[in-house]
């Protein structure tokens, strides 16, 4: 509507009066404001009014359909007042363009945090419970209890099983999340490549900051959580009564091929996260090395060039 808006028959410029950021505003809430007045997701409205009250939990600004709008609405705006030259303190793509990433680059991170409290809700409803949850046992697990063991051992061994099974559950959960998040980010970072290949754009500080700051991120979500610690003894003494039956060992195999596999996938995240480190303090030093006053990033940038700190990072600690 703000771009079709006329003033005594002559369209209006939303670029010199600001309107343009307005009419970005309103395109993300308009959804969330119809859907609170509607009589659908009762359920979903009333628990999204608990978060952020009296919680300290973020609340989403919008609705995910608004930023749909919103993106729509920025990418009109760069094919429609591109960048020129003979007019460079004019608002133009060179503007939109980190407007339109910054909010995909918030989509991204809302979506993570939303995911992993529902996962963080649901391990309260675990600790809550008493055992009898949507986890029970496998017929294969049952058969690993020895029958001579009392009553009470036996319940206590069961417990323990399905406290590991809705532990592993939660997390491939989080690990999902991390996941959609990442291949989410990945894909900003590659328009942002593309697009940050030519001059302004190549040269824009707050391109350059947005990029850098994508990559810490990115370096963050490259590492999975390392795997849930296997109980040792517990499967020594499932091993041995699996022994004696034949391709009994087959699945306590594959559970420890699958824990191998998660710490090698952690390392190579953590290799991934200091290629993204160093990516992020190049683009930072740019920025820097241009005349560009920012505390955050000059500080990161110095401190990645600390020998001592690269050490304590490689060790593992200190992160």
């Amino acid at each position: 509507m703000l771009l079709r808006m006329q003033i005594s028959g002559k369209g209006v410029d939303i670029r010199s009066t600001g309107y343009w950021e307005i009419g970005a505003g309103l395109l993300m809430r308009s959804l969330d404001k119809k859907r609170r007045y509607t009589y659908e997701n009762d359920e979903s409205d009333v628990e999204e009014e608990a978060v952020g009250e009296d919680t300290g939990v973020e609340r989403r600004w919008g609705s995910r359909e608004g930023l749909e709008l919103v993106k729509s609405y920025y990418e009109r705006l760069i094919l429609e007042f591109p960048y020129n030259r003979q007019f460079q303190r004019s608002v133009s793509a060179l503007d939109f363009w980190p407007a339109m990433v910054g909010c995909e680059i918030y989509g991204v991170q809302i979506e993570q945090k939303e995911g992993l409290r529902k996962v963080e809700k649901q391990e309260e409803k675990d600790d809550e419970d008493d055992g009898s949850g949507d986890e029970s046992l496998d017929s294969d697990e049952i058969e690993e209890e020895d029958p001579e063991e009392d009553i009470f051992t036996m319940n206590q061994r069961r417990e323990e099983k399905v406290r590991r099974k809705r532990a592993e559950k939660r997390w491939v959960e989080r690990d999902d999340v991390r996941r959609r998040a990442l291949a989410a980010s990945e894909k900003i970072a590659a328009k942002l490549e593309e697009v940050m290949t030519i001059p302004p754009y190549s040269d824009s500080h707050n391109l350059l900051r947005l990029r850098g700051m994508l990559a810490l991120y990115i370096g963050d979500l490259s590492v999975p959580a390392m795997p849930l610690d296997q109980d040792e003894e517990d499967d020594e003494e499932a091993m041995g009564r699996k022994s004696q039956r034949l391709g009994g060992l087959d699945k306590n195999i594959e559970r420890r091929f699958l824990y191998r596999q998660r710490v090698a996938e952690h390392e190579r995240g953590q290799k991934v996260k200091r290629a993204e480190r160093e990516r992020a303090a190049k683009l930072f030093d740019r920025i820097i090395s241009d005349g560009g006053e920012d505390e955050d990033i000059r500080d990161f940038s110095l401190g990645m060039n600390d020998p001592e700190d690269e050490e304590i990072d490689d060790g593992g600690e200190g992160v």
